[in-house]
C-alpha cells in the first residue's frame, strides 16, 4: 500500500478533528519554519490550528524521516522550544508498540480515524463531552429556540456573539452563551473561537437546518408550509 502523502494525513487529520471533535479545526501554515535548524524544517510538515482556546500545531513525519517513537519524541522536544502550544504529530499507522511508547512519553498524536491523544487537552475534552451528554435532552431549550427561530425568520443572528444579541432576545449574554453551546451540541450551528469572543455560524441552508431542528422544536403553533423560513 503506497504511503499518504504529507499533505493527504493533514487533510485526514483535519477531517478526524472536525467528525470527533466537532470543532472547525481550520488548517493555516505556520510561519516559523524559516527559524528551525535544518532537521526539523526538513524532516515535517506544519500545519496550525486552534482546539478549544489552544494553539496547535500539527507535524507531519515526512517519509525520508523514519524514526522511532522515542526519536520523535525527542525530535518534539526540540521544536516545542520554537512554538508556544500544544505540538501533534499525524501519523498514517502505529504498531501497538509504537503507541504505547508514544504514550509513556507523553507525546499527542492523531491516526486519522482511528485514534486521537493529545493529554494536554484531556479537561477541555471532558468539559466538552459533559456539555454534549447535558445537551442531549429531546427538546431544544426555550433560548436555543428562540435564537435558532429568529436565524431562520430574521436572518439577523448568523456570525453573532452572545453580547451582541442581549438587547433584542431579552436574555442574559450567559444565557445565550449556553444556547450557542446547545445548538452546537445538536449539530445545528457552529462556534467559532475569536481571541475572547465566541460567534454563532450556520453552515446549513435555512430549509435544511429547520427539518433537522424540527424534531426537536417546542410546538408553538403549526409552522405553514413554505412559510417565512426559505432557502
Amino acid at each position: 500500500m503506497d504511503q499518504k502523502s504529507s499533505r493527504d494525513l493533514l487533510k485526514d487529520a483535519q477531517s478526524h478533528l472536525r467528525a470527533t471533535l466537532q470543532v472547525p479545526a481550520s488548517l493555516t501554515a505556520w510561519g516559523s519554519e524559516k527559524g528551525l535548524p535544518l532537521f526539523l524544517a526538513n524532516g515535517f510538515e506544519y500545519r496550525q490550528t486552534e482546539l478549544f482556546g489552544h494553539a496547535i500545531l500539527l507535524v507531519v513525519p515526512k517519509p525520508e524521516n523514519a524514526n522511532t517513537p522515542a526519536g520523535l519524541s525527542k525530535q518534539l522536544g526540540a521544536l516545542q522550544r520554537h512554538f508556544d502550544g500544544i505540538l501533534v504529530l499525524v501519523l498514517d499507522h502505529l504498531s501497538a508498540y509504537q503507541r504505547s511508547r508514544l504514550i509513556a512519553e507523553s507525546a499527542a498524536f492523531i491516526v486519522p480515524g482511528n485514534q486521537l491523544f493529545i493529554p494536554q487537552l484531556a479537561m477541555d475534552l471532558r468539559e466538552h463531552f459533559r456539555r454534549k451528554r447535558d445537551f442531549a435532552g429531546d427538546q431544544l431549550s426555550p433560548v436555543s429556540q428562540a435564537l435558532l427561530l429568529r436565524h431562520l425568520n430574521l436572518r439577523t443572528v448568523e456570525d453573532a456573539r452572545p453580547s451582541d444579541l442581549v438587547e433584542t432576545m431579552r436574555y442574559s449574554a450567559m444565557s445565550i452563551g449556553r444556547a450557542f453551546e446547545e445548538l452546537e451540541a445538536s449539530g445545528l450551528c457552529r462556534v467559532e473561537p475569536r481571541g475572547r469572543s465566541k460567534h454563532i455560524l450556520f453552515p446549513e441552508a435555512p430549509r435544511d437546518l429547520f427539518d433537522a431542528a424540527a424534531p426537536r422544536l417546542r410546538l408553538l403553533g403549526s409552522v405553514p408550509a413554505g412559510g417565512r423560513i426559505v432557502s
